[in-house]
């Protein structure tokens, strides 16, 4: 009996010490600073954060303006740039994508359409592809969001606030929100996989054209949409910000073209 006693006791006394170890490595341990680094609930970093000084969920800086062209397959409302808190308009830096509200700075609001008071941004989705695709003809843009690239290992997204000034690369995810008959939907252009990180099994970019891009400065970009490029239209369902319960429906490719600029502002 006392011999079981001792064994008893070295045992307590050695998961004791080694849960002491375990406290004292966490607590050593350096804290992951989220105002740089956010991770998606299937592992994937979004580089672009650390440019950023706040938790971008929330919107905060660094600020931008879109100038449309209103030619191709965009129309502007010519009441000039897409600027934040500017007639309704948003626009910040999110998961490492530069995004634009053109009207409503809400996840829930990209099915509605815009006041008379909104911004007004359209796109023509008159080109169908495939033939058995409808004729959409003129649509209101909810809202633009644009990355640069994804890591060769389907871990990182990179927005472009991660490329060289004087760089022209090509850009892997570009999509367009359109309401439609007041439902959600989503025009894609690159062949980035959005699957790797969530939505697995829904339709993303493949089969479309990338847009092109050009760092001019550390503040300003040049994008272009090529003639005839080819654009993927779904629909989605299910709503933000329960990622996971959402899913896109093909409506199939649209051939659009249009040219656009981005630029860094300062906002009181």
């Amino acid at each position: 009996m006392p011999l079981n006693r001792s064994i008893l006791s070295c045992s307590a006394l050695a998961l004791i010490l080694t849960l002491a170890l375990h406290v004292s490595q966490a607590a050593q341990a350096p804290a992951v600073n989220q105002s740089t680094v956010l991770t998606s609930n299937r592992g994937c970093t979004f580089a672009g954060l650390r440019n950023s000084t706040k938790l971008l969920t929330t919107g905060g800086g660094p600020y931008f303006a879109f100038t449309v062209q209103s030619s191709g397959s965009f129309t502007s409302d010519g009441r000039g740039p897409y600027a934040h808190q500017r007639d309704g308009v948003h626009s910040w830096l999110q998961n490492s994508g530069i995004r634009l509200y053109v009207y409503g700075a809400n996840e829930t609001l990209d099915s509605a359409e815009p006041t008379e008071q909104s911004r007004r941004l359209r796109v023509d989705l008159s080109r169908p592809v495939d033939p058995a695709s409808p004729n959409l003809g003129v649509q209101n843009v909810s809202r633009w969001v644009v990355h640069w690239k994804q890591d060769t290992d389907k871990r990182v997204i990179y927005g472009l606030l991660d490329m060289p000034v004087g760089v022209d690369s090509l850009i892997e995810r570009m999509e367009i929100h359109i309401p439609i008959n007041g439902r959600v939907h989503v025009l894609r252009l690159g062949n980035l996989d959005v699957s790797v990180c969530w939505l697995e099994g829904n339709p993303v970019g493949r089969d479309t054209t990338p847009p092109k891009v050009r760092r001019i400065s550390e503040d300003e970009w040049s994008i272009e949409i090529p003639p005839n490029s080819r654009a993927k239209l779904s629909e989605r369902f299910g709503q933000l910000p329960d990622v996971m319960s959402m899913r896109f429906e093909d409506r199939g490719l649209y051939l659009i073209e249009g040219r656009l600029s981005v630029r860094k502002i300062d906002v009181p």
